[in-house]
């Protein structure tokens, strides 16, 4: 399966999504912010980027900036809380920016899974 990398400050979200790709036998390296994510990007070049948009010090907007200049065509998913005020912006921002895919949380094992499928398999 794939190499991807999931970008999120919370360790909890971090683990349930590693486990979750995991048991779909995709191989999973985790950074806690876009700056974590760039420094990890260029030896790991995983297929796939997970990040959230909702960080205390940096968004998706930046992951999204900050890894498109690492790789011009990395491909990421961009998930934020559905619940919280300014997600759906977040996540239109990320999409302009570049993101190839979103996720507005909370979101089910298929969901995931299913859009990590396609995009794998469109990249």
């Amino acid at each position: 399966m794939a190499r991807i990398l999931v970008v999120d400050a919370e360790p909890l979200v971090r683990d349930t999504l590693r486990l979750l790709l995991e048991s779909a036998g995709h191989e999973v390296i985790e950074a806690a912010d876009s700056s974590g994510a760039a420094a990890l990007y260029p030896a790991a070049r995983p297929a796939l980027v997970i990040s959230d948009t909702v960080r205390p010090a940096r968004g998706a907007r930046d992951t999204v900036d900050e890894l498109r200049r690492v790789d011009p065509a990395v491909r990421i998913i961009a998930m934020s809380g559905g619940a919280s005020a300014g997600a759906g912006e977040d996540l239109d921002a990320a999409l302009q920016r570049g993101a190839a895919a979103v996720l507005a949380k909370p979101f089910g094992r298929a969901a995931l899974l299913d859009l990590v499928r396609r995009l794998l398999e469109e990249g």
